[in-house]
């Protein structure tokens, strides 16, 4: 967990990619709570994860 000095607190912060079927296929997880979505994304390694499948399917995706 790391400490955000100004709230007083810890945070982490978590980005999960579900498959139409439900089921979780790609995460980042217990990045530093100050990242934004994007970084936490990267961080993880989710764009290169979807750029594979992409590559390797032709598949599209779909990101809110």
């Amino acid at each position: 967990m790391f400490y955000n000095g100004w709230t007083h607190d810890h945070y982490v912060s978590n980005v999960l990619g579900f498959a139409p079927n439900g089921k979780i296929i790609a995460s980042s997880l217990n990045a530093p709570g100050c990242l934004r979505d994007s970084v936490v994304i990267d961080y993880g390694g989710i764009y290169e994860k979807l750029q594979n499948l992409y590559d390797e399917t032709g598949g599209r995706v779909v990101v809110d």
